[in-house]
């Protein structure tokens, strides 16, 4: 540095002052920029410090504004209980408020409270009945399973799964909270009767009464069986079906007991029309009559259907149609707040409930 100051190139390496000598005469200095340099961290820490817990207070800020424009909702949603429109949007919002809130602070024991009050209020507007304690009866883990239909009788449950291509008998024990027994009683390729199972396509239930004097499960399987299962003797037999030749694509079966009777229904999308079968003293091998009387109706769609008197049909689109003595009646889903997505299933609900939860 010196060598390159200005009026200084003759100054002599030797004249210039040792690093000793310089060093010596620099002392404060360097007691201050090493001050300095201690001081540095401190300072460092103080502003993080100090950044943190202004952050600190503005969650807490940001947490008690949540809350309170929660609990403001809620008591709008109660002061319109008489609008349920109205009350539904104050009662959603004070529950998307609330859950916002427990993400920052999920302890926080009156907003875990608020949001259940929220979610209560919610679903008596929707007329939503929420299952809690629901005991798992049983896992299908075998690759591939996709366990569909379920019809439940007493302490029999039957439940089809397309995807292992078998039925499933469960027995309920005496309690009716657990299982004491479950067997597979058919399976696509079995031997029945003499003959291979097809393609399992539905199954429905045949009460007792009238013609019949027991409930028996009906498997229709796509050779042009229809299976029937006796629980109480444990034995499957097929049995013939009338009018084959009629079928296109069968999709859904149901039954429907008529005082008298009990009536078989295919729904058959490729036909358009819903077969439907009278029993005889040799049960269903007589030729089916097309239940679809009107014209317009359209079954493309459709994936389930029900059967109380009236025919309910379900579509994939989330519609529902209902006919009576193969025309259609007026029908409406009210009271929902957001259209089905998608559905598969369509049931009539007595006294009990039995869900199939597919394992992610």
């Amino acid at each position: 540095l010196l060598r390159i100051l200005p009026g200084r190139e003759e100054a002599a390496p030797g004249r210039i002052k040792p690093v000793r000598a310089r060093q010596a005469a620099s002392g404060p200095s360097s007691t201050l920029l090493i001050w300095l340099a201690a001081a540095i961290p401190i300072i460092i820490i103080l502003l993080v410090v100090g950044m943190y817990l202004q952050q600190g207070s503005n969650r807490q800020a940001q947490f008690n504004e949540l809350l309170s424009q929660a609990q403001n909702e809620y008591e709008l949603g109660q002061i319109n209980a008489g609008n349920a429109p109205v009350a539904r949007e104050h009662y959603k919002q004070a529950l998307a408020l609330a859950t916002q809130a427990l993400e920052m602070r999920r302890a926080d024991a009156e907003a875990q409270e608020l949001q259940r009050r929220a979610q209560e209020a919610l679903d008596r507007v929707d007329n939503v009945y929420r299952l809690y304690d629901l005991t798992p009866l049983y896992t299908y883990t075998d690759p591939g399973s996709d366990p569909g239909r379920v019809i439940a009788d007493g302490q029999d449950i039957f439940v089809l799964d397309r995807g292992t291509a078998r039925v499933y008998h469960h027995t309920l024990n005496e309690l009716g909270k657990d299982l004491q027994e479950t067997e597979v009683i058919v399976q696509t390729g079995q031997s029945v009767d003499g003959g291979a199972v097809g393609e399992l396509i539905d199954m429905a239930w045949r009460p007792d009464g009238g013609d019949h004097h027991r409930g028996s499960l009906l498997i229709m399987e796509g050779n042009g069986r229809l299976l029937e299962y006796d629980p109480i003797l444990d034995i499957v037999a097929a049995l013939p079906l009338g009018g084959l030749d009629q079928w296109r694509t069968p999709l859904v079966v149901g039954t429907y007991f008529d005082q008298t009777k009990t009536n078989f229904y295919v729904l058959d999308i490729g036909l358009n029309q819903i077969l439907k079968y009278m029993p005889t003293a040799n049960l269903y091998n007589e030729t089916p009559v097309g239940y679809i009387t009107a014209e317009g109706v359209d079954l493309s769609g459709a994936v389930d259907m029900a059967i109380d008197g009236y025919v309910y049909i379900l579509y994939g689109d989330g519609r529902v149609q209902k006919l009576y003595l193969g025309q259609p009646e007026a029908f409406d889903l009210s009271g929902l707040t957001e259209p089905l997505s998608e559905p598969t299933r369509l049931g009539m609900i007595s006294y009990a409930v039995f869900c199939l939860k597919k394992k992610k």
